[in-house]
């Protein structure tokens, strides 16, 4: 069974790389882009997703604050260009979000702009 994923990001390079590594991986299906919270609740409506790789920091809703407004949302991977976590009025519902990205276990990081190949 493949994960169907949506991604949600302002940038497009954002975007290109995420694809990139969902074409690459076989049980990852790409059920679509978007380029903000408005596109990503709509595209939501429409269609059953298992995974969204959702930016952070984003204009007009950051990402934690579109994953706390669903009922019942699809497992996340935030995805963002910076080091260190922007400052939240509280964590969001789904995860634990630590001081510093590159604390994060078992996972690896990356600089923006992220190559795949360094994984």
């Amino acid at each position: 069974m493949k994960l169907r994923c949506l991604l949600v990001d302002d940038e497009p390079p954002a975007l290109e790389v995420l694809q990139a590594y969902i074409r690459e991986v076989t049980y990852l299906e790409l059920a679509g882009c978007c380029g903000n919270a408005l596109e990503a609740f709509a595209a939501l409506q429409s269609q059953a997703v298992d995974l969204l790789f959702l930016d952070i920091k984003m204009p007009k809703m950051l990402g934690t604050d579109f994953l706390r407004s669903l009922r019942n949302p699809p497992k996340v991977i935030f995805t963002t260009a910076y080091a260190t976590r922007p400052r939240l009025s509280s964590p969001p519902p789904t995860a634990s979000m630590p001081t510093r990205a590159s604390s994060w276990t078992p996972w690896t990081t990356c600089s923006s702009p992220c190559r795949w190949s360094g994984f």
